[in-house]
């Protein structure tokens, strides 16, 4: 075991001092604020927090994006955009990524106050983000509104609400024929190597898109999204 004494910080950087004068072994020196950069990514014993963290900032992040977009839809008025609210938020998230409170070591009570202000952040976000969808979205009947917030191309399931069948079972709301498997069929040479996923408009028939988990060369199946002209009526 190493030689421990107890002294005071004003006399071992007195020592310090001392041994680095002294020296002939190169030194090392720090340029700039001493911190301990060993805190970044750490595991956390409250992992409430650092998950309410991420989803509130991806939250907020939206908020100001159609906050921006309600604003330039009446007319580039930005003082519409609400960034009194979103900055009362801002500070509470940004209080609540201080480095005791993030990785677990503060005291109980800390966190009982994290899950108020990450209800009140939350609500806030919420609050915008929603008042100001409601601005750029199409309310019309029967008519669903999707929009990418990334600056990305991105693809997906959009999962819709129920619709109205009137009392009765979802399933005779479904074209009976909608299910309808056509073989022997004959393609362009062209497709011979479609690959799975890829989308094709078929002459006078709709859409289609390669089966991803059917189709391949020698055995094209292709799954018609989109017809361009269906008379069904449920």
């Amino acid at each position: 075991m190493p030689h421990i004494k107890t002294s005071t910080a004003g006399e071992y950087f007195e020592k310090l001092k001392e041994n680095v004068e002294n020296t002939d072994q190169y030194v090392n020196t720090w340029d700039g604020e001493l911190y301990l950069e060993y805190h970044r990514g750490t595991y956390t014993s409250h992992a409430y927090n650092k998950r309410m963290n991420r989803k509130m900032e991806l939250l907020y992040r939206e908020a100001e994006w159609f906050a921006v977009m309600r604003a330039l839809a009446e007319g580039g008025q930005l003082s519409n955009a609400q960034q009194e609210k979103l900055t009362e938020g801002w500070k509470l998230i940004l209080t609540n990524q201080f480095h005791d409170i993030i990785p677990g070591s503060s005291i109980f009570e800390v966190y009982e106050d994290c899950k108020r202000d990450y209800a009140q952040i939350e609500k806030i976000g919420r609050d915008v983000r929603d008042g100001a969808v409601s601005c750029v979205r199409q309310e019309e009947k029967a008519v669903y509104t999707v929009i990418n917030a990334n600056a990305f191309a991105q693809g997906g399931c959009v999962l819709l609400p129920e619709p109205d069948a009137a009392g009765k079972d979802f399933l005779e709301c479904l074209n009976p024929g909608s299910l309808e498997v056509l073989t022997g069929c004959k393609v362009e040479a062209g497709l011979a190597h479609a690959q799975p996923s890829e989308r094709f408009q078929f002459l006078r028939q709709g859409y289609f898109c390669a089966d991803s988990r059917d189709s391949r060369p020698g055995h094209l199946v292709f799954n018609r999204s989109v017809s361009l002209k269906d008379s069904f009526k449920p």
